[in-house]
């Protein structure tokens, strides 16, 4: 082995430092913290990298970090985008955005929930449901597209579901929540 290899293998098995199989969310906290600090550093020139970006619809900060500590877990040093709050479609849309500067090999979309859903009444057909939701999927198609013509693969995070809905008595206690709409 060379010594610039095991160089490498020593900056990623020390940056890893006891990170655990099954770490906890304090863990992946830490750790993803030491990658964005390695990352301002010099990274030893053998070292594997991978380009991601990580544009998303909310708060995607926690998602960064685990995409960073499992790439890490594959010898791999993560070099990171992440995109600001909100920003996936317009990142992507803008040829000449930050995240396209950057230029990913790997995109993970991470879309909320509230985008990929339609204010449909009830009772309405399949084909009504299909015919409201088009737009959001044209759009992540979009997204799709565009990544991919440059070359990165994607990885569309799925969205955490929407809130319960209470029916019966609890509906009656407890006001409704004001991003879904009953359909009444």
């Amino acid at each position: 082995m060379s010594e610039l290899q095991a160089s490498a293998d020593s900056f990623l098995a020390d940056l890893r430092g006891g990170f655990a199989d099954r770490p906890t969310l304090p863990a992946i906290f830490q750790l993803g913290d030491r990658i964005a600090e390695a990352e301002r550093s010099p990274i030893p020139g053998d070292t594997p990298t991978q380009r991601i970006a990580v544009p998303g619809a909310s708060t995607i900060d926690y998602l960064r970090r685990a995409v960073a500590c499992a790439v890490l877990q594959e010898g791999v040093f993560p070099l990171l985008y992440q995109a600001p709050f909100g920003a996936c479609a317009q990142e992507i849309l803008e040829p000449e955005s930050a995240l396209h500067a950057f230029g990913p090999e790997l995109v993970v979309i991470a879309s909320h929930w509230r985008d990929l859903i339609a204010d449909v009444a009830m009772g309405c057909t399949a084909a009504e449901v299909d015919a409201a939701l088009e737009p959001r999927m044209a759009l992540l198609r979009t997204l799709w597209d565009i990544m991919a013509a440059r070359g990165a693969r994607i990885i569309q995070h799925l969205p955490a579901p929407p809130p319960l809905r209470f029916r019966g008595v609890a509906e009656r206690l407890l006001p409704p929540s004001p991003s879904i709409r009953s359909g009444d």
